[in-house]
C-alpha cells in the first residue's frame, strides 16, 4: 500500500471514531476506499456542480456576525441558512452573487436547536427567476455508510467575480440523521452553505468544523424538513 492510501485509511478510521463518538451507530453498508474512488470522474462531478449549483449559493452579509452564505431552495427567493448567523426574526441581510449586484432580503424563521433559518429575498426590479437546488431525498444517506459529497460556500466572505468554491469529500449521518459529518474544509464565511449529493440535490446546511479543521457538521435535509414540513413540495 502506498503512502498516499496509508494517509487515507489513517483518517478514515479517525473520521468514524469521531462519529461513533458524536452521534451513535453508523448504518450497516460498506463504506468508500480510496481504491474505490475514480478521482478522473470526482473532477468531473465538481465541474458539474460548480456549472449547474453554483450560482445559487449566496454570500450572506450581515451587521452583526459579518459573513456567512445561504442557499436558493426555490426560484421565487427563498433561502436556508444558519441561524448562529442572525440576530432574530425580520432582521436584514444583504446578500451578494458573482453574477449580479447585491439585494437585500430579510430573515422570516429561526430555529435555535438545529441552528437553521429561513431568508426572502428582495428581488431586483428585473430579476425573473432564481437559480435554485432542490432538497434530496429525506433517506438520501439512510442506506450507505459514506457518501461522495461536495461543499459551496463564501469562505472568508464574498469576493467580487468568484462563485462559491467547491470542496470535495466524504459524508456519513448519525444514527437519528440530524446531523451529517464530513470531510469537505469548511471555513469561516462557509456557514450555511450547501452540502450536496453527486446527483446536485441539497443533502445539507453547513454548521460548524471541529478546531482541526478535520470534520465538519451539516444538519440533513431530513432534519430540515421535520422542522418545517411546508419546505416539502420544494424538494423538486
Amino acid at each position: 500500500m502506498d503512502l498516499e492510501k496509508i494517509k487515507f485509511a489513517t483518517f478514515a478510521k479517525i473520521i468514524l471514531l469521531g462519529g461513533l463518538l458524536l452521534l451513535g451507530p453508523l448504518p450497516l453498508a460498506a463504506p468508500v476506499s480510496a481504491g474505490e474512488v475514480d478521482w478522473h470522474a470526482v473532477e468531473r462531478d465538481v465541474r458539474s456542480v460548480v456549472a449547474s449549483r453554483a450560482a445559487a449559493c449566496y454570500a450572506v452579509e450581515t451587521r452583526e456576525h459579518g459573513w456567512g452564505s445561504a442557499v436558493m431552495i426555490d426560484p421565487d427567493g427563498i433561502l436556508i441558512s444558519a441561524a448562529h448567523l442572525f440576530r432574530g426574526i425580520g432582521e436584514k441581510v444583504t446578500l451578494h452573487q458573482a453574477d449580479h449586484p447585491p439585494f437585500l432580503a430579510e430573515v422570516t424563521r429561526i430555529d435555535r436547536d438545529h441552528d437553521i433559518a429561513l431568508i426572502r429575498a428582495t428581488p431586483p426590479e428585473n430579476r425573473v427567476a432564481y437559480p435554485w437546488i432542490p432538497f434530496a431525498e429525506e433517506n438520501r444517506t439512510g442506506g450507505e455508510a459514506v457518501i461522495k459529497a461536495i461543499s459551496l460556500g463564501h469562505a472568508a466572505g464574498f469576493r467580487p467575480g468568484r462563485t462559491a468554491p467547491p470542496r470535495f469529500g466524504f459524508a456519513y449521518a448519525g444514527g437519528r440523521g440530524e446531523i451529517l459529518i464530513s470531510t469537505c474544509r469548511i471555513n469561516c464565511g462557509d456557514s450555511g452553505g450547501a452540502l450536496l449529493a453527486l446527483d446536485e440535490t441539497l443533502i445539507g446546511i453547513h454548521r460548524s468544523i471541529d478546531r482541526r479543521s478535520r470534520m465538519a457538521t451539516h444538519v440533513t435535509v431530513s432534519s430540515i424538513l421535520a422542522t418545517w414540513p411546508d419546505l416539502v413540495e420544494r424538494k423538486s
